[in-house]
């Protein structure tokens, strides 16, 4: 979350051969998986397909809606029967070279779990798995502006909050957490799938041509010119950091940037990444 995802689908979209879902993150797995995290997701879903407009009803019996779209009662059947979600995606254009969805939350899955999508979807899929990383402080500041500008309901105290005395209050809650801990989540994709299998890219250094390069290639499409100046889900752009809040993030977060210093090498992530 909070690592350049919403860019990513929207330019990944744009690619012809491509087709993912729309809404972006499906909430299937983790939903699934981890109800005692996501469980809100499957009732948001309900609460979507119950409250659907007369007209939002007739375009869904009648078909009248884009290329991956994915209605909310598909989303509540994909949770209660993983199969459903094999077939929605084996329904999809088979011209199309790729077809996926990005859900942000799915890294709070363990080994255990991405075996259980392996298997699931392997037999079908040339199965692949693009995860983005982001400077763990600065992923945990963007997330706190994320949820004052109102999205997340489960931490409504956050609406008008200052973003920074937010991130204090959040710093170490599972929330946060569950998705700083990149040690976990890369052993666990390290578990359960092939090397070939993965493609780590870093937010700091996503939006470049050979970033796109490389995003595509691993897909198996061409690229396409991306528009690096187009921002997503911007918002409060001009409140920034603060640096007594960085230094302490970092000083909880500090394991985080040692095992990324040890994966991927200390040059690399000591200049894209808060030193600490």
């Amino acid at each position: 979350q909070k690592a350049g995802t919403t860019w990513r689908w929207d330019y990944l979209n744009s690619i012809d051969e491509i087709t993912f879902t729309q809404p972006k993150e499906l909430h299937v797995f983790d939903a699934m998986l981890r109800p005692e995290l996501h469980a809100q997701f499957l009732f948001k879903a309900r609460v979507q397909h119950l409250s659907r407009t007369p007209l939002q009803k007739l375009r869904h019996k009648l078909g009248w809606y884009e290329p991956g779209f994915v209605r909310a009662k598909q989303r509540i059947e994909m949770i209660a029967n993983p199969q459903a979600y094999v077939e929605y995606f084996r329904s999809l254009d088979p011209s199309a070279k790729a077809v996926g969805e990005i859900t942000p939350s799915y890294a709070t899955l363990n080994a255990s779990h991405f075996r259980f999508i392996r298997e699931l979807l392997e037999p079908h899929f040339n199965l692949r798995v693009v995860l983005l990383l982001r400077d763990p402080v600065h992923r945990a500041f963007s997330a706190a502006k994320h949820l004052i500008r109102g999205y997340k309901r489960n931490f409504p105290i956050a609406l008008g909050s200052d973003p920074n005395e937010f991130l204090e209050s959040i710093l170490e809650t599972s929330y946060i957490l569950e998705r700083q801990d990149y040690e976990r989540l890369l052993l666990s994709l390290d578990e359960a799938f092939e090397p070939g299998q993965v493609h780590v890219e870093f937010y700091e250094r996503l939006f470049t041509d050979e970033a796109v390069r490389s995003l595509t290639e691993f897909v198996g499409v061409e690229a396409k010119k991306a528009d690096f100046a187009k921002q997503v889900n911007a918002g409060l752009q001009t409140s920034s950091l603060d640096p007594k809040m960085a230094k302490r993030a970092g000083e909880i977060y500090s394991g985080t940037y040692e095992y990324c210093r040890q994966r991927f090498g200390a040059e690399l992530i000591d200049k894209i990444w808060l030193t600490t």
